[in-house]
């Protein structure tokens, strides 16, 4: 896996961070560029400033979760509800 990935990094088809968790270990590797504009190296600490795009990924994360019944919509030991959350 990881020769194809540095492969894609290399034609600049992929840059990213993967994680692979065996065993109750991580273990992460970098691939391509944070910044091809300022030739910035990806690593696995670089942190992108995605502002407000994961939101959505969380509301559907909660929603999904709230859905299939695993959290309570009224709360009484936190004061977040689902309504906070999304």
């Amino acid at each position: 896996m990881e020769i194809e990935l540095d492969r894609l990094a290399a034609m600049h088809s992929f840059s990213g961070v993967v994680g692979i968790e065996r065993e109750g270990v991580l273990s992460c590797w970098a691939f391509g560029s944070a910044d091809r504009a300022h030739e910035v190296a990806n690593t696995v600490d670089h942190r992108f400033g995605i502002a407000s795009g994961v939101k959505t990924l969380t509301a559907v994360a909660v929603l999904s979760v709230a859905a299939d019944g695993l959290l309570d919509p009224h709360p009484s030991q936190i004061a977040a509800t689902i309504d906070h959350l999304v």
